[in-house]
């Protein structure tokens, strides 16, 4: 079995190798595929992610929930100098977690220390587990719901200790499917993912 880290940098490799024309239409099939996700229309405060180094574009995904009128929310690193909504998180861990800050149009946003953009200064952000719905990237996956992130171990440490977590979707192109992913002691599964090709469900 391929090593985790030689395995991201092949996915990545292979995200950052296609075309314009391929990652324009695979965008617009996602949209079609997760309006087959069960239940979609009941979710209503969702997480989302910007797209960062050839990740499959959430674009049309995110103008559609807008103009359902659900909310959507972008993860943030989370710092001291975050506002929480209800200062739910007040432990050292935070320091690893993400909160969720609502995306509008008009938001403004700034690169984190990784590059990522992210919402900017000091907006009041909410818990993972007050949204119902969140999409995640990754760069590899199986069809046993397990997810191979960036490394970082973000979302990781913010989901895994949720009681009640949100449905959690993750979000890639069809050739990031691998044969067996080996979880780590901290890793969730995710319970369906979305490709330009297809979606899978019901994993736990």
């Amino acid at each position: 079995m391929i090593e985790l880290n030689n395995l991201r940098k092949l996915m990545r490799e292979k995200r950052n190798a296609l075309t314009t024309e391929f990652c324009e239409d695979a965008a617009h099939k996602l949209l079609i595929n997760l309006k087959k996700l069960k239940n979609i229309d009941n979710y209503h405060n969702i997480g989302v992610y910007y797209a960062f180094d050839g990740e499959i574009d959430l674009k049309y995904v995110i103008h559609y929930f807008w103009e359902k009128n659900k909310k959507c929310f972008l993860p943030k690193i989370n710092s001291e100098n975050n506002n929480l909504k209800n200062n739910k998180i007040n432990n050292t861990d935070q320091i690893k977690k993400l909160i969720f800050c609502e995306y509008t149009p008009q938001s403004i946003l700034e690169k984190n220390r990784f590059g990522i953009p992210e919402p900017r200064g000091e907006q009041e952000g909410v818990e993972a587990g007050d949204l119902d719905l969140i999409l995640l990237p990754l760069t590899a996956f199986d069809l046993r719901g397990h997810r191979l992130g960036m490394g970082q171990g973000y979302y990781d440490a913010t989901l895994k200790k949720l009681k009640n977590p949100p449905k959690l979707v993750g979000i890639g192109y069809n050739f990031q499917q691998v044969e067996r992913l080996i979880p780590g002691p901290t890793d969730v599964k995710l319970d369906a993912v979305i490709t330009e090709k297809d979606i899978r469900q019901a994993f736990k």
